[in-house]
């Protein structure tokens, strides 16, 4: 059976790799048992993958245990904020500003030759972090070694530079390469390898990824939260609403869907249940 991808190409469904995403977001071997077995029947040829994550959301949303359901909508929900890069670039942003850092998007820096736009700066009294922020709107796209080079190029021109914020004068102490899904392994080598700076994939470095990140800073998307149509969480989006905690922290920010008293209150319990309370 052949799955269409959000890009439009087909590929062979790979159950194993379907069931990885499932058992990786923490659920038991018997629900996901259960879940495949309710779903199998209802999969076609050609069936688009985000109809196949749908399916599966709407059989296991229903267990106790939220937390492997917000775990496994939450790689889609990062997916969700696309088609453009620049709601990601704030999501990365507010991860480290709910650590205590000042950030700045989209800033140019004179490097050693050239001018350099960069994503994200993100800053403290210590330290000064450039981040360069790669998204794709396929999950299973991964940055490869061109990517890297790239990168690793626009800092070797950086990291010699000192640089004035807030009027203190500063090197840089970290650089990254963000992405929401992975990296070819021969990225991985050539990073390691040539140093400069350190890249953050969804689970990469293991237990330190952008998955960890999000979860340890509790800003999950607006667009984890079922309740919202597609057309609702862009419209959210576009008023700058992108995280479940701003919802939950100001419930009056929902008056831009124009929706029943009753659906508000859905989603904020849904709001709240995600953030687990923070």
């Amino acid at each position: 059976m052949d799955v269409l991808k959000r890009n439009g190409e087909r590929e062979l469904f790979d159950k194993h790799k379907f069931l990885s995403s499932l058992s990786k977001a923490g659920f038991s071997d018997d629900q996901i048992n259960n879940a495949f077995e309710k779903i199998e029947r209802s999969l076609y040829d050609g069936i688009a993958t985000d109809e196949i994550y749908d399916k599966a959301h709407e059989v296991l949303k229903d267990i106790e245990v939220l937390e492997p359901v917000i775990k496994y909508s939450l790689k889609r929900a990062v997916l969700e904020l696309g088609p453009s890069g620049f709601p990601f670039e704030k999501l990365i942003s507010r991860i480290y500003e709910e650590n205590g850092y000042t950030t700045q998007t989209g800033i140019v820096l004179q490097g050693n030759c050239i001018e350099h736009e960069i994503d994200i700066v993100a800053y403290n009294e210590d330290e000064l972090i450039l981040i360069e922020a790669k998204f794709h709107n396929e999950q299973h796209t991964k940055s490869d070694t061109k990517v890297a080079l790239y990168v690793k190029a626009r800092y070797d021109d950086l990291l010699d530079s000192i640089f004035e914020f807030e009027g203190k004068e500063r090197k840089v102490t970290e650089a990254l390469l963000i992405t929401n899904t992975g990296f070819t392994n021969n990225s991985k080598r050539y990073v390691e390898c040539a140093g400069t700076f350190k890249m953050i994939s969804w689970t990469y470095p293991r237990s330190a990824g952008l998955l960890k990140m999000i979860e340890d800073a509790h800003i999950h998307p607006i667009t984890s939260i079922t309740e919202l149509s597609k057309s609702e969480k862009m419209t959210l989006i576009d008023n700058g609403i992108i995280y479940c905690k701003d919802l939950a922290r100001d419930p009056d920010i929902l008056r831009v869907l124009n929706a029943s008293k009753e659906k508000e209150a859905r989603i904020l319990e849904l709001s709240r249940q995600i953030c687990n309370g923070h």
